[in-house]
């Protein structure tokens, strides 16, 4: 397997349990990247990649809960050492990556 995209994910939960639930679609990405064979750093990275809040026929003009959710991903990221690299505006939020 040449990639393995996840593509989009939306978690509906209170602010507080964003961060766990972040963890817990890490959790599943590792689990899925063992099952193939992946080892994490060798086989396959993260990137965070930011939306354009420009494109305000794309993103939703709230940018009080743009700057929370994508401070929270990068606080995650952080605490678990799996931030590789980090892009702004893109469409994709996480993905781990070849």
């Amino acid at each position: 397997m040449r990639l393995f995209c996840l593509a989009d994910a939306h978690i509906i939960c209170q602010r507080e349990q964003a961060s766990d639930e972040i963890k817990l679609v890490l959790d599943l990405i590792e689990f899925m990247a063992a099952a193939l064979g992946y080892k994490p750093g060798e086989n396959y990275r993260y990137r965070l990649s930011m939306g354009d809040r420009k494109d305000e026929k794309k993103y939703y003009k709230d940018d009080e809960a743009w700057d929370f959710a994508e401070n929270v991903l990068r606080q995650v990221f952080k605490s678990s050492g799996k931030l590789i690299s980090s892009k702004p505006a893109t469409k994709r939020l996480l993905r781990p990556e070849n």
